[in-house]
């Protein structure tokens, strides 16, 4: 598969033929690209189209631009596609799946014998022209250059991925959603994910990682750097940015705090006028007001150690506790009682 389209190495894959597994249009047994490496269903044989050299002719190369006949090995059916319409990412197109088009004349197996040319175990039928594939070789060197007009997929377009895939399963992100999500890939149940955790616990969305794909996933998601991702930075990551409401208010106590109007805060002034009792772990009981607040001033000063808070640095500690608030009723009035607006 070309990199540009998928990230990983594709196999062509085959099922036999069940009432949940079927070609979409003409229900036949399924063909598929996978990125699982299951060696009975992706296993196929290039058989000779004629059925009278079928036999001496395999394990022998096969020459670019002959018909071919790919046989699926588990099921000894062959590849087919038809004029079945089927839509995809590419427009319309003729369905594929796996069924074998026998021509319908006789078996002549004695004839056939009486001159040498196959035995009676063989097949000597030939194929229809639904199951002829050709390996094709490029109408000029310029094929063998990328295609530009497709942007090759990056990790970006994988964590995009992870990120649909983890609001669908939480409820359109909601904060019961998304804690259920994060203690089903907490394999150690303490807390924090690693690589594993997010390696084995994304396959359960259909995702599969590489050991090198996930680090860099962690990577994404750890946001102070320590290797390994707590609830917060999880949820923060899936959800993105800020409102614009919820910046509007941020902004708003800031401005109260800047009293020079010069963009920037004294850490002493913040000290000095910030309230701990409506936070919501506070509310809750899962702190103290003293917890709270040492907490609340060690996150300051993070982007520059100089006593000076900016606008950055403060948003980007609420952003934290947005990230825990799905009504944005509330998370107003956490911000209007911490800071007398």
């Amino acid at each position: 598969m070309n990199p540009y389209l998928h990230r990983k190495p594709l196999y062509l894959s085959s099922q036999p033929i069940s009432p949940t597994v079927y070609s979409p249009v003409s229900s036949r047994q399924e063909a598929s690209l996978t990125t699982k490496d299951v060696a009975f269903n992706n296993t196929w044989i290039i058989d000779h189209i004629d059925p009278n050299y079928r036999f001496e002719k395999q394990g022998t190369p096969i020459e670019v631009n002959d018909p071919i006949l790919i046989r699926h090995l588990a099921t000894n059916h062959y590849l087919a596609s038809d004029f079945n319409k089927i839509k995809n990412d590419f427009g319309v197109e003729n369905e594929v799946f796996v069924h074998s088009f026998a021509s319908k004349n006789r078996s002549q197996n004695l004839a056939l014998e009486k001159e040498g040319k196959i035995t009676g175990d063989l097949a000597t039928k030939f194929q229809e022209d639904q199951n002829i594939f050709y390996f094709l070789s490029a109408p000029s060197a310029a094929y063998s250059q990328p295609v530009e007009e497709l942007n090759r997929f990056t990790i970006d377009d994988l964590i995009k991925e992870i990120k649909v895939k983890i609001v669908e399963r939480s409820a359109a992100g909601g904060i019961r959603g998304m804690t259920r999500i994060f203690k089903a890939m907490d394999n150690n149940k303490n807390g924090l994910l690693d690589v594993d955790d997010f390696r084995w616990g994304l396959m359960d969305y259909g995702i599969s990682l590489s050991k090198e794909e996930a680090v860099q996933v962690l990577k994404h998601f750890d946001r102070d750097g320590n290797g390994q991702v707590d609830f917060k930075e999880f949820i923060r990551t899936i959800r993105g940015d800020l409102k614009a409401s919820r910046k509007a208010i941020i902004r708003e106590a800031y401005e109260k705090l800047d009293v020079n109007g010069d963009g920037s805060v004294k850490l002493d002034d913040i000290a000095k006028r910030y309230d701990a009792s409506q936070h919501p772990d506070v509310a809750l009981g899962r702190k103290t007001l003293e917890q709270v607040f040492f907490e609340f001033m060690s996150m300051w000063d993070t982007q520059q150690r100089d006593g000076i808070v900016t606008f950055e640095e403060f948003c980007d500690y609420y952003s934290d506790i947005s990230a825990g608030i799905d009504d944005d009723a509330y998370f107003t009035a956490v911000i209007k009682s911490a800071w007398k607006l």
